[in-house]
């Protein structure tokens, strides 16, 4: 409802999803003094990342990327990749552009580790680590090979001009951080999308 809001002001923001992961407690005892009988699973509900607001400098690469990629970072077993990517759009709305780009390279690279695990491909301590995953999981998933340079430009990136893998200062642009999130988020939507057709 606040994003049709947005929409029809003209106001170029989007309010993401809040996630939510579902634990669950059992109870095959009930207490002498409950008058309740024995629960088997009880669900309770915990907000992992809340609900923030998104810059939408494009409105294509927002519905063709981020929102995707938000839709499947929502899931449970994509927490990590989530809280990072969500960080990543906080930085960049805060114009801490370098940081920005760093979140994404960890989000990215999470959901290469997460895909490898869940297809079976051994992860190794590497200090290439998200290099080699690319590789692999093209080959594992079927893709072809020019994708391999498609999924490390995040990473490259990030090694040039990101706060942590950066060796001397540069001045990360707007329209660099806008580059490397939108490829990030695609890059986890095509990663994901090829693993579940394989599933």
């Amino acid at each position: 409802m606040i994003n049709d809001t947005f929409q029809t002001d003209n106001i170029p923001c989007q309010l993401t999803q809040f996630t939510f992961q579902e634990l669950y407690l059992t109870n095959t005892k009930p207490s002498e003094s409950s008058d309740v009988g024995p629960i088997d699973k009880c669900a309770n509900f915990t907000v992992e990342s809340w609900s923030q607001i998104y810059i939408v400098d494009n409105e294509v690469v927002y519905q063709e990327a981020v929102k995707p990629a938000l839709n499947i970072l929502n899931k449970p077993d994509y927490l990590p990749a989530d809280q990072e990517f969500r960080a990543a759009l906080m930085h960049y709305r805060q114009g801490n552009f370098a940081d920005c780009i760093v979140r994404c390279n960890c989000a990215l690279e999470s959901v290469l580790k997460i895909v490898c695990k869940k297809n079976g491909l051994r992860i190794s301590n590497n200090e290439h680590l998200a290099w080699k995953l690319v590789d692999e999981l093209v080959e594992k998933l079927n893709m072809d090979n020019a994708f391999k340079s498609h999924l490390k430009i995040t990473l490259n990136i990030r090694n040039k001009h990101g706060a942590h893998g950066s060796s001397s200062l540069k001045i990360v642009t707007r329209h660099l951080a806008q580059y490397v999130l939108a490829n990030a988020a695609s890059s986890i939507v095509l990663v994901v999308s090829e693993a579940d057709i394989l599933t």
